[in-house]
């Protein structure tokens, strides 16, 4: 039995006590929030429809204020502007709504984190994972550029030298894939990369390709890869921890034209927005700038066709999200992995051609279901078409794609070596629907520890 299985079965005996008390504070706020809405409506279904109507016309308004310019951009704000109003006038002069609903809040802020302690779970490993001894010859290829010079800032190349771990520095004369090629020429038998996300999957099939491990080392911005991971984006120092006694996990790759990736493949208004030269240094600008020019009452234009999940040829998407392995859509957007090893892709598509189709996709997020605005499946191979080059964002770098594109997962395909601190998954691990967790917040409440349930286990996590 390794360290990781030991270290997941003494996790999932600790704290019982306080698991069930977590469990059943979760529980009773999420009966009182459910009380509480109900007595909101009963009491004045009034205000509760204004205030619902409020909503939908100020996210309606909002998205045409932001997707037009000119006249109807100033008439969609200044609607924005008395829905909002509206909206709080009526919270003002009902006392006993505007109340309970923030009571409903206030509880929502005290049961989430008590459910989500409740629901602490064990990490399932699989055969394949496995401990692993330090590394031989570490190497760690360092972009000082990365995450505004995050790397420098903290002194992570001082910190690796003192470690013994060989550093190529990227300081322009050579490509990233070149230093990772010089690395494994030079016979190490573990490669990090501390840089954003854009430079770690072709590094990483370059590394796997030559029987090696990879490292990775989060010191860009984002880090979306190393929070799925389960490393610490906050502390790239402690990934450095990986080229000593490590844990194995083998993940997938996946690829777009045999382009390799390790999120993400954006298509349409992310793919247009991203090809801007001022993109990088002013994000929510460009965003705001283009949207105008590409959303249309024709999402046609984007030329984006493609087969969904029920076997409908589509071209009406304005969004179409690749990823390797599949998002959970939440309200708030992608909200991470539960697994890096299921051998899928994750399609999402979206068309917000109007505030309805807004108003549409927020309700489909939160209440689950696929329609015209918003739908999502998993698959282990997707094809899109076009009559012309498709801009994309490739784990958020901007290329032009050729025609037809031709997503497939390869499973199994990167050796990752991790910090022995971190866990087996990523946060989104634990988040298995509505259902389970209510079931399993009573169960955990309620019942003896020996009748709680082990969570589910993705395939091939």
């Amino acid at each position: 039995m390794t360290s990781a299985v030991r270290e997941a079965e003494e996790r999932a005996a600790t704290h019982p006590a306080a698991r069930r008390v977590a469990a059943i504070v979760a529980v009773i706020a999420a009966v009182i929030v459910v009380l509480a809405l109900l007595s909101t409506i009963i009491a004045n279904p009034l205000a509760s429809l204004l205030s619902i109507l409020a909503g939908a016309v100020l996210l309606m308004s909002g998205w045409v204020a932001l997707t037009n310019r000119g006249q109807r951009r100033r008439l969609a704000i200044a609607i924005a502007i008395a829905a909002l109003v509206l909206l709080v006038v009526t919270l003002v002069r009902d006392e006993e709504h505007g109340g309970l609903l923030l009571v409903a809040l206030v509880l929502l802020a005290i049961g989430v984190p008590a459910g989500r302690f409740a629901l602490g779970h064990e990490p399932t490993p699989l055969p394949s994972d496995e401990d692993v001894p330090a590394a031989r010859q570490p190497a760690l290829v360092v972009n000082p550029r990365s995450g505004d010079g995050r790397a420098e800032s903290l002194g992570l190349t001082g910190e690796a030298r003192r470690r013994g771990i060989r550093i190529y520095e990227f300081d322009g004369s050579r490509s990233i894939l070149d230093l990772v090629t010089q690395a494994v020429e030079d016979g190490a038998d573990a490669v990090g990369v501390a840089g954003g996300d854009g430079s770690l999957a072709m590094a990483a099939r370059l590394v796997s390709d030559a029987g090696r491990d990879f490292v990775c080392v989060p010191a860009g911005t984002r880090n979306h890869f190393a929070l799925d991971l389960g490393l610490d984006r906050t502390d790239p120092l402690a990934g450095l921890d990986a080229f000593g006694p490590a844990h194995r996990r083998v993940i997938d790759l996946a690829e777009v034209n045999g382009r390799p990736f390790l999120n993400n493949v954006s298509l349409g208004l992310y793919g247009e927005i991203v090809q801007s030269d001022d993109y990088r240094g002013d994000k929510v600008g460009t965003a705001l700038s283009r949207l105008p020019d590409i959303v249309t009452d024709t999402p046609q234009a984007l030329d984006l066709v493609f087969t969904d999940d029920e076997g409908v040829m589509r071209d009406d998407a304005q969004v179409v999200h690749v990823s390797n392995n599949p998002y959970i859509v939440s309200v708030v957007g992608l909200g991470g992995r539960p697994t890096l090893r299921s051998g899928e892709l994750g399609v999402l598509c979206l068309r917000i051609d109007g505030g309805l189709r807004a108003v549409e996709v927020i309700a489909r997020s939160i209440m689950g279901g696929s329609g015209d605005a918003m739908r999502s499946w998993s698959t282990p191979k997707f094809r899109v078409d076009s009559a012309a080059p498709v801009p994309a964002g490739i784990d958020g770098e901007a290329v032009t794609l050729e025609p037809p594109l031709v997503f497939r997962s390869v499973p199994g395909a990167v050796p990752v070596r991790l910090p022995p601190s971190a866990p087996m998954e990523g946060p989104a691990a634990g988040n298995h629907g509505y259902r389970w967790t209510a079931e399993e917040l009573l169960r955990r409440a309620f019942r003896p520890q020996r009748e709680w349930r082990r969570m589910p286990v993705t395939p091939g996590r």
